[in-house]
């Protein structure tokens, strides 16, 4: 049996599929990939409570489509970066613990829009953790 791709979404890759709503977002097959059990999606706690909060400031109605992905959407433990690796040390404090959160549960993709703060780690590995935008992602699984 093959292994399930673990893919991690970043704040603004979860915000964004409830902003747009499910059948508008592009970033929403990600969900149907699930469905179809061909990766597994995982948030962080603080993921879970900036998209909820965001959300709640600026669009309340779609926390209803927030709360129907959470249902489907592994939520792991936040874990605090130790720190010592030039690249993630530049991240936003915010930034280092999402990020570092997801390679410490050793998942196989990090998603995120974020192409300003993370543009030295697009496309790259950083442990086996691979560092995309859903766009670069989903290309490349074709």
């Amino acid at each position: 049996m093959e292994k399930k791709v673990t893919v991690f979404l970043d704040s603004n890759v979860l915000f964004s599929i409830c902003w747009s709503g499910r059948a508008s977002s592009r970033a929403a097959i990600l969900y149907d990939l699930q469905d179809l059990r061909l990766l597994k999606l995982g948030i962080s706690q603080l993921v879970e409570a900036e998209v909820r909060h965001n959300l709640r400031l600026k669009r309340p109605a779609a926390l209803e489509l927030l709360a129907t992905l959470l249902a489907h959407t592994r939520v792991l433990e936040d874990v605090s970066y130790p720190g010592g690796r030039r690249e993630l040390d530049a991240l936003p404090e915010a930034d280092r613990l999402i990020l570092g959160t997801a390679l410490a549960h050793r998942v196989d993709v990090f998603l995120t829009g974020n192409t300003s703060d993370f543009s030295l780690l697009l496309g790259r590995r950083v442990g086996r953790t691979l560092i995309a935008t859903p766009r670069q992602f989903l290309e490349r699984r074709g």
